[in-house]
């Protein structure tokens, strides 16, 4: 009688039926079946069935009384576990329990895959381990769901439209009004999202990461997320694309992810920390943590990432606060490279050992930002994404070719005029290269020098780099930057690797009359061609025109006035105390040059070449109208002047005694006009250049 009861609760504890029934599995010839015992019954493949039709598949997905799997497809890795690695098709396959909990382990080659199920939960926890890369170079996990019971998902990779032909390729389709699909549009920043999937009728059936440690491409890495079409609903999770991937495939990392099913909801947080003890190959359970105290030198008009890498893993923290500290938990001890990210752009790296304890980290100052530099002019932002430039919020969701996105011939961009949405983002050897322009005009004070033209790049497309034309001026050709070599910019991606682009553009390239537009243009230069999307492009961060002389630096220069364009230099070349300084024609001599160097503080002496004595308020005066003279250099702040520039490369310079500027007195343009203190009122008898 007892053997009989025992018999009769281990078939009610294994049997596969509605939600009413026990958590369990049973095993037949063809499949496990295995019931969560809150609703969700599914089924792993034990027999080949073919294409997309493997061994350790999920050949069945019930909920509530409902299949959502399609019957001719597996859900699986890649296109099924016996065709990940070239000459290795053995599938192995075997189910039991530990903890209580219900384990399915898949092995195909050097892959382990396990399904978990606990009880009275609709989830099933994945987990998937690799020690070498596959055939395709590629590893992710695909439900293919049927599209009529999950209809709702993202409305730019939906292919399911009729009328549709191929744009490109086949993976991107161009509907009949115009608009594309694909399912590379379906892609999110890994750090922006948690998980992604497909709804119906009181269902929801989502992918939920982990900590992202085994995927490979940094924090900014997009890629498919979702696939609809007539008859399948595609949900993929991918650990490594190879499409626009700027890391190797991380190998030996078990990647930890849940297949979660609501009534419809989104999907809340999942726990996944009992795996801990499921023994799984590549479980990791010793971990570090990192801390950070702050971050100086931030723009806070920018979200900051700190990211870490290094072969075996890859994490990142968004700092918060004031003082923008942060928290990186759960990693796996070893050394990482450690970049801070000003949104995209890298502006801070290091390294830093993780051991099995916390680390904390004094605050960490941020030196490599370019946007640092003075700029004549700049467009965009140095964040690393194009995104605040023309069609820079439909990039990554639909084609270039997009009846939605606005002419790529846009019209010249006019500095101080036009915006950052007027400056396309992209540029195609074969689109608009050679036909994008940029028109500046420079002040006398700035085309008396050469600047240095800043493009930054975040992507490019068979070896693409830019190419600049100032007037008749032609940039080097310069080597090409280190991207991946697949398609990007069509695909719904603009992250490459940043890159930077320096051009010193000559003093004789500029127009000599400053009320003359000089006209730059970009070309898009390769070894390789192409047509149209395809042809060699690269992707624009920002551009900028450094100025050489917007910035105070010692060194001995003539101080040439804006307004009358002469030069200040001692009367006569007196090599005497008291003699007077004024404004004259500039001839060269040692009278009109003046050295220039910091006394601390932000203020500088200014001592004259010729007579070796310095520019000074006559008697300490603090008076509108008091003279300029040279005196023996003694330290005194009458002799001491703040030079800050104002603008288009003109400086004010302000005594440090008396706040009062330097000033050619009465507006003159004549050699021979005096030079005194006044208050400063940006005047533009107050504005001096240096040469």
């Amino acid at each position: 009688m007892a053997a009989r009861v025992a018999v009769a609760l281990m078939a009610m504890l294994f049997a596969p039926q509605s939600a009413e029934a026990a958590f369990g599995y049973t095993t037949s010839t063809s499949a496990y079946t295995i019931d969560t015992g809150a609703g969700l019954v599914f089924k792993i493949r034990r027999e080949d069935g073919g294409s997309t039709t493997s061994v350790g598949d999920i050949m069945s997905l019930v909920y509530d009384g409902v299949e959502y799997q399609r019957s001719d497809k597996g859900s699986q890795i890649n296109s099924g576990f016996d065709w990940l690695y070239t000459d290795i098709s053995a599938v192995s396959l075997s189910i039991g329990t530990v903890n209580g909990n219900i384990k399915v382990t898949v092995v195909g080659g050097s892959l382990t895959h396990y399904y978990i199920v606990r009880p009275n939960v609709n989830y099933i926890y994945m987990a998937t381990h690799t020690s070498g890369n596959t055939n395709t170079g590629l590893l992710r996990y695909i439900l293919r769901l049927r599209s009529d019971k999950l209809p709702n998902s993202p409305v730019p990779s939906d292919i399911s439209v009729s009328g549709q032909v191929d744009l490109e390729t086949s993976d991107i389709k161009k509907l009949p009004n115009g608009q594309s699909r694909s399912k590379h549009y379906s892609n999110g920043r890994l750090k922006d999202w948690m998980y992604h999937g497909a709804t119906g009728t009181n269902v929801g059936m989502f992918i939920v990461r982990d900590n992202g440690e085994g995927m490979a491409g940094g924090p900014f890495y997009r890629c498919i997320q979702n696939q609809k079409t007539s008859d399948t609903q595609e949900i993929t999770y991918v650990f490594s694309y190879g499409m626009s991937q700027t890391e190797s495939f991380r190998v030996g990392t078990l990647n930890t992810y849940t297949l979660v099913v609501t009534g419809g909801g989104t999907p809340g947080t999942v726990d996944n920390s009992f795996l801990s003890g499921m023994d799984l190959v590549g479980y990791v359970s010793t971990r570090g943590r990192v801390t950070g105290n702050g971050l100086s030198g931030r723009d806070t008009n920018f979200e900051y990432t700190v990211g870490f890498a290094n072969s075996v893993a890859q994490y990142f923290a968004t700092p918060w606060g004031d003082n923008a500290q942060w928290n990186s938990p759960n990693m796996i001890p070893g050394t990482y490279k450690m970049t801070i990210y000003k949104n995209e752009l890298e502006v801070q790296t290091g390294e830093v050992e993780v051991l099995a304890q916390t680390k904390i980290l004094n605050t960490i100052t941020i030196t490599q930002d370019p946007s640092v530099a003075t700029p004549i002019w700049r467009i965009g932002d140095w964040d690393g994404s194009p995104e605040e430039l023309l069609n820079g919020d439909k990039l990554t969701y639909m084609h270039p070719s997009d009846i939605r996105m606005s002419n790529w011939k846009a019209p010249a961009y006019v500095v101080g005029t036009s915006g950052p949405r007027d400056m396309p983002p992209y540029i195609w050897q074969a689109v608009n290269s050679g036909s994008t322009e940029i028109r500046f005009k420079l002040s006398k004070a700035l085309m008396r020098r050469s600047h240095v033209l800043r493009f930054g790049i975040t992507h490019s497309y068979a070896g693409a780099r830019p190419r600049p034309v100032v007037n008749s001026w032609w940039g080097a050709i310069r080597a090409a930057p280190s991207q991946p070599k697949t398609r990007s910019l069509t695909v719904g991606t603009y992250r490459g690797n940043n890159y930077r682009y320096d051009f010193t553009v000559p003093q004789s390239a500029w127009k000599t009359d400053p009320d003359e537009e000089n006209v730059l243009i970009l070309h898009a230069v390769s070894g390789s061609s192409g047509s149209g999307y395809l042809s060699p492009a690269f992707s624009i961060d920002c551009i900028d025109l450094v100025c050489s002389n917007c910035d105070v630096s010692e060194g001995t220069f003539s101080i040439v006035a804006r307004q009358s364009e002469l030069v200040a230099g001692v009367a006569s070349g007196s090599t005497q105390n008291t003699a007077n300084v004024e404004q004259q024609t500039n001839t060269g001599a040692d009278s009109q040059r003046w050295t220039i160097a910091s006394v601390g503080s932000g203020y500088y002496s200014i001592i004259n070449v010729n007579s070796g004595l310095a520019l000074e308020v006559t008697g300490g005066s603090a008076d509108n109208g008091a003279n300029i003279v040279q005196w023996s250099y003694w330290g005194g702040a009458a002799q001491q002047w703040a030079i800050n520039h104002v603008g288009d490369g003109y400086f004010s310079i302000i005594n440090r005694s008396s706040g009062k500027g330097l000033d050619v007195a009465a507006f003159s343009t004549a050699a021979g006009g005096n030079i005194q203190q006044y208050d400063y009122v940006s005047g533009v008898n107050q504005q001096w250049y240096f040469e």
